[in-house]
């Protein structure tokens, strides 16, 4: 198969996973997903890949499986820095994604990614910064907890 087919079977199959998510199938919708990104992995196509494992990553979030979940978001978020495909706008949205699944992080990684997409939400600005503002009381009461568990040690 050639790589324009490839590329037009796997864009026509993350859709169909974009439909499938927006009516709450999402079992079929990660199937729909996990095909696409098999395809844009053999065309190392960074930004649809980074974009696959995102959705992924949310299906799997949609089903209660955090834990999964994470994994997707961290790649997505990692290949997106990496080989630099994403807009800021994008790198915040899967930053924000991680903040949904905050339960199954470390209180390290809860900060680490609080850190930049703070760093992220002023350069936005806006709106971007409305949400870091809402999250900044959560980091707030992990450092807290944090320093109370240090001072018990």
């Amino acid at each position: 198969m050639d790589a324009q087919k490839s590329l037009k079977i796997a864009q026509r199959r993350f859709q169909n996973g974009n439909y499938l998510l927006s009516l709450k199938k999402y079992g079929q919708a990660r199937a729909e997903f996990e095909v696409a990104l098999t395809l844009f992995e053999k065309m190392s196509s960074y930004k649809e890949i980074a974009e696959a494992t995102n959705n992924i990553g949310m299906t799997l979030l949609k089903e209660g499986l955090a834990d999964q979940a994470k994994g997707f978001f961290q790649r997505s978020y990692e290949i997106k820095k990496t080989h630099a495909t994403a807009t800021r706008e994008s790198m915040f949205n899967t930053l924000y994604n991680l903040f949904s699944i905050s339960g199954v992080m470390t209180p390290d990684e809860f900060e680490s990614y609080f850190l930049e997409m703070k760093a992220l939400g002023e350069a936005l600005g806006g709106e971007y910064l409305g949400i870091v503002d809402r999250e900044r009381q959560v980091y707030d009461s992990i450092v807290a907890q944090r320093a109370t568990d240090l001072k018990k040690k």
